[in-house]
């Protein structure tokens, strides 16, 4: 994807859309923060411990897969897309056992690979959102949005696809207003045993692009 795709200035001159990719070191320590803060309250049930959960993801994002809206160079929302054959998240073993001990860090390895690293059954053509986060002190100003759409218009894609768990219904409003409709929901039990939820929405919307066969994806 040429540089002009990578980085754009919206109509709010202190907002930039980078990739993961293209951060420097310090905006990426800051996206993994953001990252495990905003999926806190759904971890916390495997482990309390942030710093921990910080170090256990901190090369878990696909710099690749992931953007970053940055508000005056500081990390403020961040959304990843993943296709077919792959992933925005990939958590390291290693990482989760030197964290979590052998046990527990093996379970809980075993636990989020299976629901972040397997193959979605998705057409070629699709683009699956995931890793949707927003900075507490960036909330309510519309930041996710204005990067799903960056994204949703940057990405070429013929279908897009994303899930929200059941009880977030601000998380549901929001994808209804950018065109997403629920096409089924899904037992969910590992977010039973550790997220906090039951099921998952599945939603989808048409794409705005058609895909290239040159478009990084």
């Amino acid at each position: 994807m040429p540089d002009s795709q990578e980085t754009q200035e919206t109509d709010l001159t202190r907002l930039q859309v980078l990739r993961l990719s293209r951060c420097n070191e310090t905006q990426q320590e800051q996206v993994t923060e953001l990252f495990v803060d905003a999926y806190y309250k759904e971890m916390s049930n495997f482990s309390r411990d942030r710093q921990a959960l910080i170090r256990a993801f901190s090369s878990a994002l696909d710099p690749s897969r992931l953007f970053v809206l940055l508000e005056d160079s500081e990390p403020v929302a961040m959304l990843g897309y993943a296709t077919a054959k792959h992933r925005v998240l990939h958590p390291s073993e290693d990482a989760f056992i030197r964290e979590f001990g052998v046990i527990r860090g093996g379970i809980g390895y075993k636990i989020f690979s299976y629901e972040y690293c397997r193959t979605l059954p998705i057409e070629a053509a699709a683009i699956y959102l995931e890793c949707l986060a927003t900075a507490p002190q960036a909330r309510g100003k519309g930041y996710a949005k204005r990067l799903m759409n960056w994204v949703m218009d940057t990405i070429p894609a013929e279908t897009i696809y994303l899930d929200v768990n059941s009880s977030n219904q601000a998380a549901i409003h929001v994808h209804k207003s950018l065109g997403f409709q629920e096409i089924k929901r899904r037992f969910d039990p590992i977010g039973m045993m550790f997220m906090g939820y039951t099921h998952l929405l599945i939603m989808r919307r048409r794409g705005t692009k058609a895909t290239t066969g040159t478009a990084q994806r």
